[in-house]
């Protein structure tokens, strides 16, 4: 209601499967949030029955809670030169 009244977008960040009583009872009608994001494309596909027909899809993120090995992967040389820049040792 806050959101609504000061004219700011709603953002809900989705961390389970959601029912869909649950998401009738929190997103239908005037309570639908700008954006719902997701921290994985599983917890999307869970939540997708639930959430047909009542948010559309086009509002839905995949926001990844955390880094991608495949995106970035490890780089040794740079790790190497960072340590010795910095004098840190191969142990804590």
């Amino acid at each position: 209601m806050l959101a609504r009244l000061c004219n700011l977008p709603i953002a809900v960040s989705v961390h389970f499967t959601m029912t869909r009583d649950f998401c009738t009872w929190a997103f239908a009608g005037r309570r639908q949030p700008s954006r719902l994001f997701f921290v994985s494309r599983s917890t999307l596909e869970a939540s997708r029955p639930s959430l047909e027909g009542v948010v559309p899809e086009s509002r839905w993120r995949v926001l990844y809670n955390g880094i991608d090995p495949d995106s970035f992967p490890r780089d040794s040389a740079q790790r190497d030169a960072f340590r010795k820049t910095h004098g840190v040792e191969e142990r804590p």
